[in-house]
């Protein structure tokens, strides 16, 4: 759908147009009202319909923008956020315009009071929704080329992404639509009638009103089959979902209609022809104006949404032109009745008499030829969406295509079929080639044909392997083409990964790093070795363990008067109390400084800054030592120490003893209060963590403000470490992926060695410090990593949160920090 593109390329072009003209025309209305000048009303009044115009234009191709946009992965959430406040700004605005019209330019002053108060609300909202779209471009590059990095999507934006109507549902909706455009037709013939025989008219006109009613009544109920009233539903679907807020409006408007006919039938020749008054006028301007803002947000298959809103679209201009036609032509009589006739007048009313029931007849046709899909007017007719290879299907040109991918092979399929059926089209081409596109970075594939009837061709693509997401395009250059024509082009869904959009929520054990993995019993991750976990709900705030999971934690001072071993000191001839750069290195190593056969362990009476301390943890489970604890990434239990201002940071790694106890040798680096995380996995269940403060006695140094890091990049030594994030901007409760370059001295650094297993350890703590996450990359099972490594972490409340990670380097340890406020 090269034109739903190029809509979608019109938007940042078009959006600035009904700011500027909805701002003006505000802001004439109140000079207007301040002067009592009718000649800057009236100016303003044109501007406001012009800049709601502009607007309803500029909605429609915001909402092609938006299907690329996802693909491009732009999250969700942002976008649907914007979307709907760029809805309720619409809608702000195209009520605005219709009291506008409705109050005409003398009116009383209280009610244009009332009036420009609303107006300027509406314009606080339009600022706000261009806020939005603003951060769009700037936090998660919307519409940007960001060559060299590959977007990753998160679980929902996957899953969002791979939703598609169902049959039964499309049905539904071309029933309605057809329902409606026979209702359409009926009116149409009536304004017929009421044009060629006025005294047929007088009866005609009767049943009017009638007919609004009973087709509100009849959308009220059946717009949608899962919300109020049906009885399969969900009750407030009405109030959050804006495709099915606008049917219920727009029923609401036409009983309004109904009953009003109804109640001044009695008065019909007071007020005129009863259809071809004023308020119709301004209920087939709001009808349309809402079809521009027609969003099948629960079906973003984009060739399904690219014709529902080409289709909509169409519909909504065909309705604004018929209230254009009725106002004009109401204003032109007014004039006359005025006794201001005029041969010009006269014949241009007779001729907008006429257009106005052939423009209805039209909108009919619209609606009773509707397809819920590719449009019919732009020559695709019914295009069958089946698919005999299970493939994704996408038209191209006047036929359709379908493209396979198998993930182990890295094959392409493509087949080439009828617009309407399943029979094998033959295309002879000078050229055929596959457009793969990850992020912003984009790679043509040649496909062969495979056959000599030249509707199968083929290409192989191994550089896809592990990537779960990814947009494909082919284009053909067929002979019965000149070779410097366009080619014909199929834009395919993006090909997603069903096991990673789609975690094992149904298998009892997945992985906690990989939630597509999963199994029916423990056991390990055959992707990262670590242990399959209990597929449990998340836990609140604030709980790092289950009930049942408790861990005694004891301190003990360690005394020694034996030699310290060669490995601890450069001397053995007395002894020697080690340094706290020893320790730590020791800590982190997992090992105890001293056995204990070598020390004397007595209770600490007052924790003094360097003093050597054994930290004695027993886990255990409903009151009994938990003996079988998991080992992930090498270690039983991973322990981070923290300061409380979370200036000071440490990850070491306790020892497992026969009893069942982890034991290590520490000592604090200064007085003040620490936090310990203790980290630890029981075979067959989920990680536990426990949250134990301690107070080391002294005057402790100053507090250190926890400050956002303000650039992407941070130099450590001779590191020069990137920290990219995908959104740009996170949300709480969504995943969030951590992109790491490493640099040594300039150079990227390709040759990290693995920590613990991996190609290093992320540890994020809440401001707060009570928010805990513990993640590992994605990169696991090779000799070197480097220079980038990928991180998931799901952050679960707003805040402000600092994120260590550890690489190893050269036989040495890098830790960087960050520090990063989430949404």
């Amino acid at each position: 759908m090269e034109i739903a593109r190029f809509i979608g390329f019109l938007h940042p072009a078009l959006v600035h147009f009904p700011i500027v003209l909805l701002l003006f025309a505000v802001a004439l209305d109140l000079i207007g009202f301040f002067k009592r000048d009718p000649v800057i009303a009236r100016f303003a009044q044109i501007t406001l319909l012009l800049g709601t115009c502009a607007t309803l234009f500029a909605f429609v191709a915001g909402n092609f923008a938006e299907i690329w946009a996802a693909r491009d992965g732009v999250p969700q959430d942002p976008m649907e956020y914007h979307e709907l406040m760029a809805t309720i700004t619409s809608w702000s605005f195209v009520f605005l315009a219709a009291a506008r019209l409705f109050l005409g330019i003398s009116t009383r002053r209280s009610a244009m009071a009332i009036y420009l108060i609303l107006a300027v609300a509406c314009c606080a909202l339009l600022g706000y929704t261009g806020h939005l779209g603003a951060m769009l471009v700037y936090h998660h590059a919307a519409a940007v080329q960001v060559p060299g990095i590959a977007p990753a999507p998160t679980h929902e934006d996957l899953a969002i992404l791979l939703q598609h109507q169902t049959q039964a549902a499309i049905f539904y909706s071309d029933m309605m639509h057809h329902i409606f455009g026979w209702l359409v037709l009926v009116l149409s013939i009536m304004l017929l009638i009421d044009l060629l025989s006025p005294e047929w008219g007088v009866q005609v006109r009767r049943l009017a009103p009638v007919l609004f009613l009973a087709g509100g009544v009849f959308l009220l109920i059946f717009s949608d089959q899962d919300a109020w009233p049906l009885y399969h539903v969900r009750p407030f679907r009405p109030l959050t979902d804006k495709e099915v807020l606008m049917h219920k409006i727009y029923a609401v408007l036409m009983i309004a209609m109904g009953l009003h006919g109804l109640i001044k039938r009695r008065q019909a020749a007071k007020i005129g022809k009863g259809l071809q008054n004023r308020l119709l006028a301004i209920f087939a301007l709001v009808g349309g104006a809402l079809l521009f803002t027609h969003v099948h947000s629960n079906a973003p298959y984009a060739n399904v949404a690219a014709g529902v809103y080409i289709h909509h679209t169409v519909m909504g201009f065909v309705a604004l032109l018929i209230g254009a036609v009725k106002l004009i032509e109401d204003h032109l009589q007014q004039k006359y009745q005025q006794g201001f006739p005029s041969t010009v007048s006269t014949r241009l009313t007779r001729s907008l008499t006429i257009a106005y029931p052939c423009l209805m007849i039209f909108e009919a046709f619209l609606l009773i030829n509707y397809n819920e899909g590719l449009p019919w007017f732009l020559g695709y007719g019914r295009l069958s969406r089946s698919a005999p290879h299970r493939g994704l299907v996408a038209p191209l040109g006047r036929e359709r295509a379908e493209l396979t991918y198998n993930p182990t092979t890295q094959r392409f399929d493509l087949y080439l079929y009828h617009q309407s059926n399943d029979i094998p089209y033959p295309m002879k081409v000078y050229s055929a080639q596959l457009v793969i596109k990850i992020g912003g970075d984009t790679t043509a594939l040649k496909l062969h044909p495979v056959d000599t009837d030249f509707s199968h061709y083929t290409a192989m693509a191994t550089f896809l392997h592990s990537i779960p997401f990814f947009e494909p395009k082919a284009l053909l250059w067929p002979f019965d083409r000149p070779p410097t024509a366009a080619p014909l082009v199929a834009d395919f869904e993006p090909w997603i990964d069903h096991s990673a959009a789609f975690p094992h929520s149904y298998l009892p054990y997945v992985c906690p790093m990989h939630s597509n993995v999963g199994a029916t019993h423990p056991g390990f991750c055959p992707i990262c070795g670590m242990p399959l976990e209990p597929n449990k709900p998340s836990r609140p705030w604030g709980v790092l363990h289950d009930p049942g999971y408790t861990l005694d934690f004891t301190m003990l001072s360690v005394a020694t008067s034996l030699p310290l071993s060669q490995t601890l000191s450069t001397s053995t001839k007395r002894p020697q109390a080690p340094s706290l750069s020893t320790i730590r290195a020791y800590a982190q190593a997992g090992h105890l400084l001293f056995p204990a056969q070598h020390v004397q362990l007595t209770p600490i009476i007052s924790l003094q800054p360097g003093q050597l301390v054994r930290f004695v943890f027993t886990p255990r489970y409903q009151g009994q030592i938990l003996h079988n604890l998991a080992t992930v990434h090498e270690k039983k239990m991973h322990l981070i120490v923290l300061s409380q201002d979370l200036s000071f940071f440490d990850h070491i790694h306790p020892q497992l003893q026969p009893d069942g106890t982890l034991l290590i040798d520490y000592a604090f680096p200064f007085a003040g209060n620490f936090l310990l995380f203790a980290d630890i996995t029981p075979f067959g269940d989920r990680n536990q963590v426990f949250r134990i403060p301690v107070h080391v006695n002294g005057t402790p140094p100053p507090p250190k403000p926890l400050l956002v890091t303000p650039a992407q990049a941070k130099v450590f030594g001779p590191y020069r470490v990137q920290m990219l994030l995908t959104p740009r901007h996170p949300y709480w409760r969504d995943e969030t992926v951590l992109t790491y370059t490493i640099w040594k001295n300039g150079l990227p650094v390709t040759d990290l060695q693995p920590y613990l297993g991996a190609a290093g350890h992320c540890v994020a703590i809440s401001q707060d410090t009570m928010g805990y996450c513990h993640s590992h990359p994605l990169e696991v099972g090779e000799k070197h990593y480097g220079p980038t490594v990928r991180f998931h972490v799901l952050l679960s409340k707003p805040g402000i949160y600092k994120i260590w990670t550890q690489f190893k380097h050269e036989g040495k340890i890098l830790t960087t920090d960050f520090v990063i406020r989430v949404q």
